[in-house]
């Protein structure tokens, strides 16, 4: 009988040993985030995205590209769109735990980026002189 009894403590508290390192494990789990989570971009357009690791010493991770041209430079991510039109998906993947990643949603138009058009010069309104360079005084003043 204490045989026994010391068996079954034996098990609850390789039990107990065994619920504790998986609550310590979950605890100690990174947390991947990605910003911004989703864009929409025309062909040829930019935009940055950065990844944050929490929960683990390591805060690097690897990242992954479905389309487009990344530019990396730590946990800091650049998609050009290219010039195929669709969903994308941009991955951060902690270097602490691969199994913990984050997903951000690219979506590339159809239309081109262009650049941003000069400002257009401003007229005064039609009949109003609200606005007209001074006239220049006659040459034989």
């Amino acid at each position: 009988m204490e045989h026994r009894k010391a068996l079954d403590a034996a098990r609850r508290s390789t039990h107990q040993a065994q619920a504790r390192d998986r609550l310590l494990a979950r605890r100690r789990a990174p947390v991947v985030r990605i910003t911004p989570t989703a864009a929409i971009l025309a062909r040829g357009a930019t935009t940055m995205l950065t990844a944050r690791v929490s929960g683990v010493d390591d805060g690097t991770v690897v990242w992954s590209v479905t389309g487009g041209v990344a530019t990396i430079v730590g946990n800091t991510l650049t998609f050009t769109a290219g010039d195929s039109p669709g969903p994308f998906a941009v991955t951060a993947r902690s270097r602490a735990d691969s199994t913990r990643h984050a997903i951000a949603r690219i979506v590339v138009r159809r239309t081109v980026a262009r650049p941003a058009a000069p400002a257009a010069a401003t007229r005064p309104a039609c009949g109003s002189d609200r606005g007209a360079p001074a006239a220049a005084p006659p040459d034989d003043a």
